[in-house]
């Protein structure tokens, strides 16, 4: 065969077997669009034809071991730029939207409600007299602190459970929401923020828990949410657990 008459479709042969190749991928693997596998097998074919027309030009004809390892090396080539085509053609992930402080509470409410009827045969009606049930609740898990037999670091997640309850009763009597990272407590706090202030009921159960008695939440409850102020004054703080 004359270089005159070098079969030219050698070459889209190639390209077709790179693009089923690459189509067969991505059924396994969907996050590689197929487009960048068309992209492929074209840059193939274009190597080859060039490759081709070189030989042509040149006098030499492409057969044998000279083709085998012409084919190999591009296409090793070419897959070796993979990464960068997909990185230029795939589209930038979207960023991840921070998760919703009023959700999450409002979710760890709910499984106090839960764990109240399960546990300790107590109904959450989110209701503000049910504010003395989680103080009750609240009385048994400093039991457990004091004995020894509840660590600070699940003090802390029981304190987030039965906090949110109580700052959910507070947000349904005064409106409001809820706010990470308080200006006013710092890093890793959690303020339920009504018209005119805001209280930290998951610090409330925290102390509770860890005090006992002398930081009744039941109490701390009435005076800012309901506005009795017939105990004294009570200091409402936010402590990092």
């Amino acid at each position: 065969m004359t270089p005159d008459k070098a079969p030219l479709w050698r070459p889209f042969v190639v390209a077709g077997v790179v693009l089923g190749l690459g189509l067969a991928r991505q059924r396994v693997d969907q996050t590689r669009p197929w487009p960048v596998y068309a992209l492929l097998a074209c840059v193939v074919s274009v190597c080859c034809v060039t490759v081709w027309g070189v030989q042509r030009l040149l006098g030499r004809r492409w057969h044998g071991v000279t083709e085998g390892v012409a084919v190999l090396l591009l296409t090793v080539g070419v897959l070796a730029a993979v990464p960068r085509v997909v990185g230029w053609l795939r589209p930038e992930p979207e960023a991840a939207s921070p998760p919703d402080v009023n959700e999450g509470m409002a979710q760890l409410a709910d499984k106090a409600v839960r764990r109240a009827a399960d546990e300790y045969a107590a109904d959450l009606d989110y209701s503000p007299e049910s504010v003395e049930r989680v103080e009750a609740v609240l009385g048994r898990l400093h039991a457990r602190h004091a004995a020894g037999d509840l660590p600070a670091e699940q003090a802390g997640r029981e304190a987030a459970v039965w906090g949110a309850y109580v700052g959910e009763v507070i947000r349904r009597l005064k409106g409001g929401h809820w706010e990470a990272d308080h200006a006013a407590a710092g890093p890793g706090s959690v303020a339920i923020c009504y018209d005119g202030g805001q209280s930290f009921p998951v610090g409330w159960c925290y102390k509770r828990i860890v005090n006992g008695d002398e930081d009744n939440v039941w109490h701390k409850f009435r005076y800012f949410a309901l506005g009795e102020r017939g105990g004294g004054a009570v200091v409402d703080t936010a402590p990092k657990p």
